[in-house]
């Protein structure tokens, strides 16, 4: 059951979402937590080289900053296992990378920056399982080559990038293990997917596949696909004669034919997970 888990750090980041502007900062021996996100008027050099026990500090929150440097003095947070840079995005990527690489990260937010291409040193950040790029323009090939040189990366949110095609330089990213692509353009996934051969939950919701993807008979890792609010209206009938280790799939909300719904149910009977909800 640990290829479903959530990220810890992942859950986090969504909690501390809804706290309130003002900072989090608790000054007290047991920090773990800081959050400057969407302060106005801050030096936040200042605040940072003035938080208490540094080296306890492991979830850094610095989200609608309009940052362009981060401080040097972040490298002061020996233990920084999450950090989040949502929404800055005039900041410097490359500098900000080269500081962070020492650090132990785990979970790096880099949402919603405009990002076309991500910086090369990215591959720096060696200790990085869990990336959340979505709500960028990461359309570019190359992106996903210098992602494939994150050797622990294991969970990737690529959702809300226009994207119209799966870039065929997906496929070398074989370390992922839960991708997200919901959000897109995408009419049909690239081939190339099937080298993933770890991944275990896709997530490609609201896009616009218009046929039950075929490349899932050649992934031999995927057991759970979410495929929501598509326009998929049909099925390969090579699924009656190819083996496959897909054991879930949630397809809510397509306009799939009775006939064909009646087929998979019977094909697919032995899920533990089969979805065909419509919205009322």
């Amino acid at each position: 059951m640990n290829s479903f888990r959530f990220s810890i750090y992942g859950l986090l980041l969504l909690l501390l979402a809804n706290c309130a502007n003002t900072s989090s900062l608790k000054k007290d021996k047991a920090l773990t937590i800081v959050n400057f996100s969407k302060q106005t008027e801050l030096d936040l050099e200042f605040e940072l080289q003035n938080i208490p026990h540094p080296e306890k500090v492991e979830i850094l929150l610095l989200d609608s900053l309009q940052l362009k440097t981060l401080p040097k003095n972040c490298v002061l947070f020996k233990n920084l296992k999450h950090i989040s840079l949502a929404y800055n995005p005039n900041l410097d990527f490359n500098n900000a990378f080269e500081l962070l690489k020492n650090l132990p990260l785990e979970f790096l937010n880099l949402k919603g920056n405009d990002l076309k291409i991500l910086p090369k040193n990215i591959a720096k950040l060696q200790s990085i399982t869990d990336l959340n790029i979505a709500y960028n323009k990461l359309q570019n090939e190359v992106n996903y080559t210098r992602l494939a040189a994150l050797k622990n990366l294991s969970e990737l949110w690529l959702d809300h990038n226009e994207l119209y095609e799966v870039p065929k330089t997906i496929g070398k990213l074989d370390q992922i293990i839960r991708l997200y692509i919901d959000n897109n353009f995408l009419t049909t996934l690239a081939p190339e997917m099937k080298n993933m051969k770890k991944l275990r939950v896709l997530h490609a919701g609201f896009n616009q596949l218009n046929s039950f993807p075929e490349v899932f008979i050649e992934m031999p890792g995927l057991i759970l696909a979410h495929l929501n609010n598509n326009r998929i209206q049909s099925f390969p009938k090579i699924y009656e004669t190819k083996k496959y280790s897909l054991k879930g799939l949630i397809l809510d909300n397509n306009p799939i034919p009775k006939e064909e719904i009646d087929w998979a149910k019977k094909e697919f009977s032995a899920f533990f997970l089969l979805s065909f909800q419509q919205k009322k």
